[in-house]
């Protein structure tokens, strides 16, 4: 199934459910969250509502074996949906320490039971995010901002770290973005290149110089990496408005016009 789309992937799973094939049903899943994750968990959801419900924790009780600590954090909603359907119960410490991130009960996760640095990393997250709503004076939230901000980049998950600021209501500052590129996936860099050109924009002078020429080295470093084609550049190019980002995306464009322009010399 080296091509096989998100929606064949899940017909295959479902056929291999009911002919109770579970080493091939754990191969289709297990591409099917590689190739499309989203579409992984809602499979399982599905799967419960059709109330596939004894055989079925068996098999999700060995998924969550398999999912990694980042991805319990990443897909934690989805998590929650899927115990609540399943009404799942937690018998390992492992599985305890899920149901607390995962339900936010976050008093009752056990380090000395399971301890996990990405949960760590991820509570640590939470209380500075929390710290933040709580503030008053304007140079307290700077200043909370700035240590969420650095909570939020050792975390490294973008879309989790989006999550706590909306919530706490905490603006974006050149340092958190700073902070959350190394973490960011290329899909999540692009998407966020217009927040990138709107915060370089905003303090391209000044005192905060240095930091807008870090941000920009580090963002010219990842979307070199990328190798889009020309004509992705194109599409981007006009939406963005700052000279920073600007320069970044022109010089990718000019590099890659150079290569596109040399043709070898001919041997005679």
């Amino acid at each position: 199934m080296p091509s096989a789309s998100s929606a064949q992937l899940v017909e295959l799973g479902w056929g291999a459910l009911e002919q109770k094939d579970e080493a091939f049903f754990r191969s289709v899943v297990r591409r099917l969250f590689h190739l499309a994750p989203n579409r992984y968990f809602e499979f399982w959801y599905t799967m419960f509502r059709a109330r596939h419900l004894h055989r079925g924790e068996r098999l999700f009780r060995s998924e969550l074996e398999w999912l990694s600590d980042v991805h319990v954090v990443r897909h934690r909603r989805w998590l929650k949906r899927i115990f609540r359907k399943l009404r799942f119960r937690c018998k390992t410490d492992r599985e305890r320490a899920i149901g607390a991130i995962v339900f936010g009960r976050y008093a009752e996760y056990r380090s000395e039971l399971y301890l996990s640095s990405v949960f760590e990393t991820y509570l640590e997250a939470q209380r500075a995010a929390c710290l933040a709503r709580t503030s008053k004076a304007e140079a307290l939230e700077r200043q909370h901002a700035d240590v969420f901000a650095t909570a939020a980049g050792s975390l490294g998950v973008w879309s989790v770290a989006e999550g706590m600021r909306a919530a706490a209501k905490i603006p974006r500052t050149l340092g958190y973005m700073n902070q959350m590129v190394p973490g960011m996936s290329d899909a999540e860099l692009l998407r966020a290149l217009k927040i990138f050109d709107e915060q370089l924009s905003s303090t391209n002078c000044g005192p905060v110089s240095e930091l807008v020429s870090e941000v920009a080295l580090q963002l010219s470093e990842r979307l070199r990496r990328m190798a889009l084609p020309l004509e992705e550049w194109v599409k981007v190019l006009p939406h963005l408005k700052g000279p920073v980002l600007c320069q970044v995306v022109h010089d990718i464009v000019g590099q890659g016009l150079g290569k596109a322009t040399k043709r070898p010399s001919s041997a005679y």
